[in-house]
């Protein structure tokens, strides 16, 4: 559940960068109130998780995905299970990958 909403966040930035060169412009003052929301977002998820899914979030597993449905799911319950923090893919093109 984490990996796509990670994976939806990383590609819709991927989608609106031209858009985002834009935040160069903002002046410092927006851009500090802009950071301490940041801030203020990752320390409210973080204060949520348990013990056992911050440390699930330190890890992250090898994926590959040309391999078939049954390693496919078996990274499933891991990511689930253990709250895994991320995969690093090894083979296999983006569209496969999303």
């Amino acid at each position: 559940m984490i990996f796509i909403k990670i994976l939806k966040f990383r590609l819709k930035y991927l989608v609106l960068l031209p858009c985002l060169t834009s935040c160069l412009f903002v002046s410092a003052q927006e851009q500090n109130r802009i950071n301490k929301a940041e801030e203020h977002w990752v320390d409210s998820v973080y204060s949520a998780l348990t013990t056992q899914q911050r440390i699930g979030q330190l890890f992250m597993l090898r994926a590959n995905s040309e391999t078939d449905s049954a390693e496919i799911h078996k990274l499933s319950r891991l990511i689930r299970d253990y709250n895994i923090g991320g995969l690093c893919f090894f083979k296999g093109g983006p569209l496969r990958q999303a």
